[in-house]
């Protein structure tokens, strides 16, 4: 709980002292490095439990199969840009005016 309440007040004075330095592509690429490491942390400490119960040896497996797996975090696009051409309003009426 202390790493997470350190972590969490660090990232809130960066974003104040610095709240514009970040480009998308580096925040996945801290975000990335910051879950493969959290994530081989929690396998190292999955596998070394000692214990023959079922349910040790299902994380245990868990842990084994989640190390072959690759969560990584993609840089959003943006597919929704305006076309030229698109839809415009019709012309007003002479009779507006």
């Amino acid at each position: 709980m202390f790493l997470v309440r350190c972590t969490f007040w660090l990232a809130v004075g960066f974003m104040v002292i610095k709240p514009f330095v970040l480009d998308p592509n580096t925040a996945v690429a801290i975000a990335n490095s910051t879950l493969q490491s959290g994530k081989n942390i929690a396998i190292e400490q999955a596998l070394q439990l000692d214990c023959n119960d079922a349910t040790c040896t299902t994380i245990k497996t868990v842990a084994a199969v989640s190390a072959l797996t690759s969560n990584q975090l993609s840089v959003p696009t943006l597919n929704n840009k305006i076309e030229e051409g698109g839809p415009t309003p019709p012309l007003r009426p002479d009779w507006a005016n």
